[in-house]
């Protein structure tokens, strides 16, 4: 029997975006805990996880969808974009028109006629382009949400790091009361260094690898794929 939990969609941009988030804390785990590292608690861990997946899943799409976010299939649409060459936007936007006859008005004179008419077909398309035949769509999309989904936490995530981080710290000072830091730096056990690395890495990865600037980027190239997609409608 096939048991579908989740499918390519909610795997790649929540599942994934779900395991990157808690990854520093497993791997400290992993490297702190023997027990951890035994058979029966990984499983159990796993199960865990998969299990706390659903609800994880539910909270990434009302946090992702919290991360304000340009329209650019809209903007693209419109005549004041350079993204699109002029003669291709107009190949798109007769096509519109003769696929729908209300978003004749992308050659409205009135602006807020075209805005409207670009906001209506940017929906269209984004329904529209969900089908496996569009997997240009389809991948950029899921890079897309992936990265909006882990932006939407960013904050919690690097407030949690840092008081786990600073809990950390503090526990390894208690055990070690009686070195000195030149001693316990001479002495520090491999672990303690390999859990400073992940939070270091953690910390540069989520400060400079998580921003807006590459959310824009991600939305940008799945907006100008659900565009150039309009040709194969």
């Amino acid at each position: 029997m096939k048991i579908d939990l989740f499918d390519r969609y909610d795997i790649r941009t929540r599942i994934c975006a779900f395991i990157f988030v808690v990854s520093p804390f497993l791997l400290d785990a992993y490297i702190l805990v023997d027990a951890v590292r035994t058979f029966s608690s990984t499983v159990v861990i796993t199960t865990v996880l998969i299990a706390g997946s659903g609800l994880f899943t539910c909270w990434m799409r009302y946090w992702g969808n919290s991360v304000n976010q340009v329209d650019y299939i809209a903007e693209f649409l419109m005549a004041e974009s350079s993204e699109i060459s002029t003669v291709s936007r107009k190949r798109y936007c007769d096509r519109l028109a003769k696929l729908e006859s209300s978003f004749s008005d992308l050659y409205s004179e009135d602006p807020n006629a075209r805005k409207d008419a670009a906001r209506s077909a940017s929906a269209w398309l984004r329904e529209k382009t969900r089908t496996a035949e569009f997997k240009l769509v389809q991948e950029e999309n899921l890079n897309y949400g992936f990265l909006r989904n882990i932006y939407s936490v960013k904050s919690l995530f690097i407030g949690c790091l840092t008081v786990y981080s600073v809990v950390l710290i503090v526990a390894v000072i208690i055990t070690n009361w009686d070195l000195s830091p030149k001693d316990y730096f001479l002495t520090m056990p491999v672990e303690h260094i390999a859990c400073g690395i992940v939070h270091l890495s953690a910390y540069l990865i989520w400060i400079f690898g998580v921003n807006r600037n590459i959310i824009d980027f991600t939305a940008k190239k799945y907006a100008k794929a659900v565009v150039c997609s309009i040709d194969k409608l």
